[in-house]
């Protein structure tokens, strides 16, 4: 079976060519180009139907921004993706933060590249902060909208980026995301 995007505006998509969805049923799909999408099937055709998108605002913004770029670049083949690394969807989102002073939070990993990671959390350390996500040390290299991005103080084996990064914070109570219980970690950057 051939996937195929089609064209759609940022609240829904329409996908063609996949196993014909119901209506009101949860869908939850990877696309290389786009990340995970999610969205509740909204309509159907023959072969194809209608997800409407279940995404933040900034998320929506991010998504036309790469439908902006895909356009240009099938139109110009001689556009290119900045980034020197391709970014990566992580298999599991969440993970820890531990920064500099020691305190452990959960995270939510955006997207990844053996270089860096864009995270999501509920505290937004400084720019220039060491810290570690998983068991990857990094420093806070800018703000982003909805959390900033870390670089990588080594690149990573991208095949072992999602078993690194992806290290949930299960012993933390959620409320609290307090001091982390052992003194002794501290990240040397």
């Amino acid at each position: 079976m051939r996937k195929r995007k089609s064209r759609g505006d940022c609240a829904r998509a329409r996908l063609n060519d996949f196993a014909d969805g119901k209506i009101g049923s949860p869908i939850t799909s990877y696309f290389g180009d786009f990340g995970k999408l999610a969205g509740v099937v909204s309509d159907t055709a023959s072969g194809a139907f209608l997800l409407e998108l279940e995404m933040t605002r900034s998320m929506q913004e991010k998504l036309a921004s790469k439908l902006t770029w895909l356009e240009k670049k099938l139109k110009d083949p001689r556009v290119s993706d900045v980034r020197k690394n391709a970014r990566i969807i992580p298999a599991n989102p969440r993970s820890t933060l531990i920064l500099a002073d020691g305190t452990t939070h959960s995270c939510f990993i955006i997207d990844m590249s053996i270089a860096g990671a864009a995270v999501s959390a509920e505290v937004q350390p400084p720019v220039g902060m060491p810290l570690t996500i998983g068991a990857c040390i990094g420093r806070v290299v800018r703000r982003l909208p909805n959390g900033f991005a870390v670089k990588f103080v080594e690149k990573q084996n991208r095949n072992d980026l999602n078993r690194l990064i992806a290290r949930p914070a299960l012993l933390l109570p959620s409320a609290s995301r307090a001091k982390a219980a052992p003194s002794s970690v501290k990240i040397a950057v």
